[in-house]
C-alpha cells in the first residue's frame, strides 16, 4: 500500500545515501532518483541537499518525511483493520529489539502468541538500543525494545522495568556461591563485556570510576551468547542481567550474583512506542502479550 516514492525516500533520508538505499531496497538508483525528482517537480522543492558523501534532508524533506512515516503507519493499521473486519487474524508484527531480550524471553513470547494467533507473522531485527530508538522513530518498528534509551520526543516508553545487572560466572567459580559482590571483588578475575558505550557497559564504567578501579577486559563482544560462553568455559566474569542468561541459569551452568553497587540496581529495559500512533491491530495485542511477559521475567 505504501506507494514506491514514499518507500524510497524513508531508505534514503535513514541511510543518507542513493546508492545505499538502492541496495538496502535492491532496485536501481535511477528508479530511485526518478522518484525523487518527480516529487520534488511536483512539491516544487527540493527534499535533498546532495554533496560528496551523500544526502541529507532540507527542512522541506524533513517535513516530507514526518508524512512518509506517518502514512507507513496508517498503511499497516489500515490493513489491520481491513483483516478484522473480514474475520482474519492476520498481520505482521514488526520488533526491533536488544540481544538480551531475543535470547529467551522474546522468541518465548512469540511461540505463545502464534499458538493463539497462527495467521500472524512476525519479523524480528536484534539491534543495539539506538538503532532500536531508530527504528520505532522511523516507523520500521511496531514495537522497540531497548535497554536505559535516550528517547527522542517522537518515541515514548510504553513499559519501564529493572533489570538489575548480575556478575555471571560458571557455577564452579570460587565467587558462584556469594550471596553478593562490589564491582571491585569481581574484578579480581578476568571480566568479559560489551562495547564501550552499550548500557551496561556505561553504568559499569560509572562504577568503576566511582570506586577508583579500572575496567581491562579480557574479553570484548557485542554478542549475549558469546560473553556467557565466556563466563560459562572460563574463569572469568562478565556483567549482564539475569535475563541474558536465562537458559544457562535454567541448565545450572550458570550463575547469577547480585552486584551491591548502587547503579547495577537500577539498570532497566524499556518498551518503546512512537508517539500519538495507534498500534495496528495485531501489533497492539502482542505488545500486551509481551508486556506480561517482561513483567514476568523481571520477578524472576
Amino acid at each position: 500500500m505504501l506507494h514506491n516514492s514514499l518507500r524510497y525516500i524513508l531508505a534514503v533520508a535513514q541511510a543518507g545515501s542513493i546508492r545505499v538505499a538502492a541496495n538496502m531496497l535492491n532496485v536501481a538508483q535511477s528508479a530511485i532518483s526518478r522518484q525523487i525528482i518527480n516529487v520534488e517537480a511536483d512539491l516544487g522543492v527540493s527534499l535533498f541537499e546532495r554533496h560528496a558523501r551523500g544526502v541529507s534532508l532540507t527542512p522541506a524533506g524533513e517535513g516530507f518525511l514526518r508524512f512518509a512515516r506517518d502514512t507507513r503507519g496508517l498503511s499497516g493499521r489500515v490493513r489491520s483493520e481491513i483483516d478484522a473486519l473480514s474475520g482474519f487474524r492476520r498481520g505482521v508484527v514488526r520488533i526491533w529489539a536488544i540481544d538480551s531480550v531475543s535470547q529467551d524471553v522474546l522468541p518465548r513470547a512469540i511461540i505463545h502468541f502464534t499458538a493463539e494467533n497462527p495467521g500472524i507473522r512476525f519479523e524480528v531485527t536484534v539491534a543495539s538500543t539506538e538503532e532500536v530508538v531508530a527504528a520505532v522513530e522511523d516507523v520500521r518498528a511496531d514495537i522497540g525494545i531497548a535497554f536505559q534509551p535516550q528517547l527522542p520526543a517522537a518515541v515514548r516508553a510504553s513499559l519501564r522495568l529493572r533489570f538489575p545487572v548480575h556478575a555471571l560466572m560458571s557455577v564452579d567459580h570460587p565467587l558462584a556461591k556469594a550471596d553478593s559482590l562490589s564491582l571491585t571483588e569481581a574484578l579480581e578475575y578476568p571480566i568479559a563485556l560489551t562495547p564501550a558505550g552499550s548500557g551496561s557497559r556505561i553504568l559499569l564504567e560509572a562504577t568503576a570510576l566511582a570506586a577508583g578501579v579500572g575496567l581491562m577486559p579480557k574479553f570484548e563482544s557485542n554478542s549475549i551468547q558469546m560473553l556467557s560462553n565466556f563466563a560459562q568455559s572460563t574463569s572469568g566474569i562478565t556483567f549482564l542481567s539475569r535475563l541474558c542468561a536465562a537458559s544457562g541459569l535454567k541448565s545450572g551452568q550458570l550463575a547469577a550474583v547480585r552486584l551491591r553497587d548502587r547503579l547495577m540496581s537500577v539498570a532497566r529495559i524499556e518498551m518503546l512506542l512512537l508517539r500519538d500512533r495507534a498500534l495496528p491491530a495485531a501489533a497492539a495485542q502482542f505488545h500486551e502479550h509481551m508486556a506480561r511477559a517482561l513483567r514476568y521475567a523481571s520477578k524472576q
